[in-house]
């Protein structure tokens, strides 16, 4: 009996170790490519949620969807500001604004981001913004 207690303790101790040293090497793993990547990668590159951001108007209309697909879809079947001017966002339930907006982060969901306007006559409004809408880094 007392060298089945001993297997059994030796198996447990080795389990232990190679699950440690299957950590270990997974942890060593990601800090080495962490290491290796650009230092513009590990900053967030568009505001976060939460933050205060104009929206200007003055290069294309903002377009403000009720829905995340919406948003999608529009920005999909019209891919340049000229054929989104033309484009039929009133019939996608889309709304075109011609004015600059402050408004509030609130989600993101990859190249949409949910907003609050906190301006103009649309304060209160929570929409789906596209990414490209919004000003590049550094402004």
């Amino acid at each position: 009996m007392n060298t089945r207690a001993s297997q059994i303790l030796i198996g447990v101790v080795v389990f232990a170790g190679f699950v440690s040293a299957l950590f270990g090497a997974a942890w060593m793993g990601i800090r080495a490519a962490e290491r290796s990547l650009p230092d513009n990668v590990l900053t967030p590159v568009f505001p976060q949620v939460g933050d205060v951001v104009t929206l200007d108007s003055s290069s294309e209309p903002l377009y403000l969807a009720p829905g995340v697909q919406e948003l999608r879809d529009f920005f999909f079947a019209f891919q340049t500001a000229e054929s989104r001017r033309e484009g039929d966002a009133e019939a996608r339930q889309l709304r075109r604004v011609f004015e600059s907006l402050e408004v509030r982060i609130l989600n993101r969901d990859a190249d949409a981001i949910e907003v609050e306007v906190l301006s103009g006559p649309l304060a209160g409004v929570t929409a789906w913004v596209h990414q490209d809408q919004f000003p590049p880094p550094g402004k």
